[in-house]
């Protein structure tokens, strides 16, 4: 139990919901690191802006952790606004005497003053900044320069980001081809005409006219043209996979890499290498294998079979070195006698494979079991029966036991995988998603008590909380949570957001960490119940399984409804100042942390005078 409390408590310490941003860039990648005064919630404050060739960081002065990112591409426009001399906006010191917060371009630190000069940027509402308009001051003599890199920057982001653009849906439209159906049908169809074409010539004895010169034979000249035909069609072939699926998904599939293989090698069977063309024919020949895993029950066995064989690999070590022994053994008793099957190890290894394998014909024929007095040979016979026994009646039959059981394990398993996809499919399908289920299942994932829950919200409150100011209002709200790197991003539109937030009785509709973190335990408590439900319905539970469901819902509608009832109960006197000074001292002299049940009673029950 402690070990297992210790390493949740681990997992707990590591726990960690990230924006799209982290640590500024090393120093190497910066364009332009600066100081400036940014305008937020209708205040001036400093922030350190660091530019890069893609992407605008702010972060406090003196520090590295950001807490904001503009990408530079997707700024709609950079523009001058009216000059501001007010002595209440001043630049850090830091950016005068600390080399850090200097641009890579050369000017000197004399130039600060405070005559201020202001600028703006304004993003593409549909981008990661939503539309946001960011405001800076800074001297006049830096704001140009400052402009000048930005503007720069944003031109060459554009550009490349134009260019991959087109790249990525040039590549998503090759990938929708070649991953459609009648693509694979094609494709299945044309590997099994190889294969008809290779049948064909080595039922027709012409196999030699595909590897010699092509002047033997009319068949010859006309097989070896197709064969080249078919070889630049799987070419092709490859060509759509690579760019489609480049680079990395591409060799994911080790499918793709062995076709990958196979057309290599067939190009350098093309060459006069004098590489045995033969045995590259043949492995072209083996492709396919690759139509059986266009079917889903075809593949599931094939992996199946695939991953059994790994557990029986030491019954086949074992099965290998008793070979070896009797092998040795063989040499050393019956090598004067039959130098033909035992003269060597290796030939004594092989006659031992043939016994293995269940050819003992010639056993018989080389020791006779009964000696010509009528005495049986009992050395041959004792050898040839104790490695029977120990191998062909022992050792492959637990071999076989053992790769039925892990064949019909890991089949059961697929298809229990199967089920739970076609399920989680349908339940997606059928139920409303919450947006919010990929950053609820992150919190709700190894924590170990209720505080340590809470610190986990009031965590994600300060990612999203950029400005420090301690309160949000619900379209920051919305837009930190979109920042959050979960993929697909959390979309929650203002209609959602508000019907979730309408009863919290927020003011002005800011969000204090406090109701943040109340919001957040809403929140888990109806995903931990549609949860429940779903995993009722959906899944391929037990009636044990339905029991510790049924025992959870049961606890989790029981908290709902003493949470009603604390509610209605301080609604009760919510208008009588003596009973709630009575529930207050009550919770005072609880600790001030919790109101207990006797506090309300006393306060619910007793006459107003006596309060």
């Amino acid at each position: 139990i402690l070990k297992t409390v210790r390493r949740q408590m681990k997992r707990s310490s590591s726990f960690n919901v990230n924006l799209d941003v982290g640590m500024i860039p090393d120093e190497k990648y910066h364009k332009l690191d600066t100081i400036v005064n940014i305008r937020i919630a209708s205040r001036w404050q400093e922030r350190r802006m660091v530019v890069t060739k893609d992407k605008i960081y702010f972060a406090l002065p003196r520090e590295d952790i950001i807490r904001d990112h503009v990408p530079l591409q997707e700024i709609s426009k950079i523009e001058f606004e009216e000059s501001s001399n007010g002595s209440d906006v001043k630049l850090s010191q830091a950016f005068e005497h600390d080399d850090r917060f200097r641009t890579s371009h050369s000017y000197e630190g004399s130039l600060i003053s405070h005559a201020q000069q202001g600028f703006r940027i304004e993003t593409e509402k549909e981008g990661f900044n939503s539309g946001r308009t960011y405001r800076f001051q800074v001297n006049n003599e830096t704001c140009s320069l400052i402009v000048d890199v930005l503007k720069q920057g944003t031109k060459r982001a554009q550009l490349a980001a134009q260019k991959a653009g087109q790249f990525t849906r040039s590549q998503e439209l090759v990938r929708r081809l070649y991953s459609s159906l009648p693509f694979q049908i094609f494709s299945a169809m044309l590997i099994l005409a190889n294969l008809s074409v290779n049948i064909y010539a080595a039922q027709t004895s012409h196999m030699a006219d595909l590897t010699g010169p092509p002047d033997l034979s009319v068949h010859g000249r006309t097989l070896i043209k197709v064969d080249f035909m078919f070889l630049v069609l799987f070419v092709v072939e490859l060509v759509i996979n690579l760019y489609g699926n480049f680079i990395l998904p591409f060799l994911r599939d080790p499918w793709n890499v062995f076709d990958l293989i196979v057309i290599v090698l067939a190009l350098v069977g093309l060459a006069p290498t004098g590489l045995p063309f033969k045995l590259l024919l043949l492995f072209r020949c083996g492709r396919v294998v690759r139509i059986l895993t266009r079917y889903r029950a075809l593949k599931t066995i094939l992996r199946a079979l695939v991953h059994s064989v790994l557990p029986v690999m030491t019954t086949f070590l074992i099965v290998f070195a008793l070979a070896s022994i009797y092998a040795i053994a063989g040499v050393t008793f019956f090598g004067d006698m039959t130098p033909d099957h035992f003269g060597t190890f290796a030939r004594g290894f092989i006659s031992m494979f043939r016994i293995t394998i269940g050819s003992a014909e010639w056993w018989f024929t080389v020791f006779p079991s009964v000696e010509p007095d009528g005495g049986i040979s009992w050395r041959p016979s004792l050898f040839l029966i104790t490695y029977m026994v120990i191998v062909n009646w022992f050792l492959f039959q637990v071999s076989i036991a053992v790769l039925l059981d892990n064949f019909h394990l890991l089949s059961k398993q697929a298809k229990q995988r199967a089920a739970a996809e076609e399920a989680e499919e349908t339940q997606r399908q059928q139920r409303d998603v919450n947006p919010l289920d990929p950053l609820l299942l992150m919190l709700l994932k190894d924590f170990v008590d209720e505080a340590d829950l809470s610190r986990r919200v009031r965590d994600v409150f300060r990612l999203l909380d950029t400005e420090d100011d301690k309160v949000l209002d619900i379209d920051a709200v919305r837009e930190g949570l979109r920042k959050l790197a979960f993929n697909p991003r959390i979309k929650l539109s203002q209609s959602e957001m508000l019907g979730m937030t309408e009863h919290m009785g927020l003011r002005d509709g800011l969000m204090t960490e406090d109701d943040f973190e109340r919001f957040m335990h809403e929140q888990l408590i109806l995903y931990t119940q549609g949860r429940l439900s779903n995993m009722s319905v959906y899944s391929n539970a037990t009636d044990k399984d339905f029991t510790t469901i049924g025992a959870l819902k049961c606890l989790l509608m029981e908290q709902i409804q003493l949470k009603h009832v604390n509610r209605s109960m301080f609604a009760s006197f919510a208008g009588d100042s003596s009973a709630v000074a009575v529930a207050a001292a009550a919770a005072a002299a609880n600790g001030g942390d919790t109101l207990p049940a006797t506090g309300i009673l006393v306060a619910l029950s007793s006459p107003p005078a006596q309060r």
